[in-house]
């Protein structure tokens, strides 16, 4: 789905012209280099991004929003000249607000709508930087925002293409391949399938997935423990951490096991990084999940998923429940938390029109 190539063509009267070709440089998702040519196709001028955690925390799971620390223009660069390179400024919410040069001089500066429409901008490097809106290429002919799958338009306040949902094709094999999801999959697609974000982009972000994982530390984390945890999103774009702990660390070994005390129960929220990107930034195994895309409680509507990050902050509220953690209960403990998920997910199917099984004619 990455775009590799961007040609423009204008019409001269009679026929069309080349007037640029951009070749792309990707590392994963990742934009690191644009590759310009002239009309003439030789080789011109390259600009290169330098790239670091984005709002995820890791360099690629929020799609690289807020990530991006400088600009760098090649041809300056071989030139020799101080003013090569610049560096990004962004806001709370990843879009680019300024960017400034060596002498932390302001070259660029931009103000936005709550859409990413600029509403001004200034500085001598302000059009020739097209990261703006949420860290994204703006394509300054078209008026558009490339997020990798999709185009935004700022001006309309709207993706360019419907979400998946919204085709016919891709919605029956949905359901084709669950039934039991037929009523959640049929609401979601009820909503506008070109609104971005719920028309809601000052207090919400798109979603990065919807399941709940048990995973288990690498030994350079939990040391020679075989630890589990238990990872869920939160219905919001973010993700919850369950940690069962001993709440005092009494190593007593005993026939081979180690009894380490009364348990304690912890967690943790985490904005904008979902349950898979937290995952992977932090190189855990996964050893067992549970599927909870597109579940619902009817008629509330709740998500299966913000109602386990209630029972998750429940749980760590109650912090020091009544047990004793051996050898591996970690292990046990999370378990029955994916139990208690597989349980909140029957409830919610039971709860659709149907029990479950509506019988749409998909």
């Amino acid at each position: 789905m990455r775009r590799r190539i961007r040609v423009e063509y204008t019409w001269n009267g009679s026929s069309w012209l080349t007037t640029t070709v951009v070749r792309y440089i990707y590392d994963g998702n990742l934009v690191i280099q644009e590759r310009s040519l002239s009309p003439q196709l030789l080789p011109q001028d390259a600009v290169t991004y330098t790239r670091g955690r984005d709002l995820s925390g890791s360099v690629q799971g929020a799609g690289g929003i807020g990530g991006l620390l400088a600009r760098t223009d090649n041809g300056q660069l071989i030139a020799g000249s101080s003013s090569a390179h610049a560096y990004y400024h962004c806001d709370g919410n990843g879009n680019v607000t300024c960017l400034i040069n060596t002498n932390q001089g302001i070259i660029a500066k931009y103000l936005y709508d709550p859409f990413g429409g600029v509403l001004s901008q200034s500085g001598p490097l302000a059009a020739a930087n097209l990261a703006r809106f949420s860290s994204k290429e703006f394509h300054p002919n078209s008026r558009l925002v490339y997020y990798l799958y999709r185009h935004f338009d700022p001006g309309s306040q709207r993706w360019q293409t419907r979400d998946p949902l919204g085709d016919a094709s891709f919605f029956r094999a949905q359901i084709r391949r669950d039934r039991r999801h037929a009523p959640a999959l049929f609401k979601e697609r009820l909503k506008p399938a070109y609104a971005f974000v719920s028309n809601d982009a000052i207090d919400y972000i798109d979603p990065l997935g919807l399941n709940v994982y048990k995973v288990q530390l690498p030994s350079s984390v939990s040391g020679s423990v075989d630890h589990r945890q238990v990872v869920g999103d939160d219905g919001k774009g973010g993700c919850y951490i369950l940690e069962f702990y001993p709440k005092k660390k009494c190593w007593v070994c005993l026939f081979g096991a180690t009894l380490v005390g009364p348990g304690e129960v912890s967690v943790q929220m985490i904005k904008n990084q979902s349950a898979s990107d937290y995952i992977s930034a932090n190189g855990l195994n996964v050893v067992a999940t549970v599927d909870t895309d597109y579940i619902y409680f009817y008629p509330s509507g709740d998500s299966v998923d913000s109602l386990l990050a209630q029972d998750a902050a429940q749980e760590g509220q109650l912090g020091s429940p009544n047990y004793v953690l051996l050898w591996n209960d970690c292990g046990t403990i999370a378990n029955s938390w994916l139990k208690h998920a597989r349980d909140v997910v029957k409830q919610a199917e039971d709860s659709a029109p149907g029990g479950g099984d509506p019988g749409f004619p998909w």
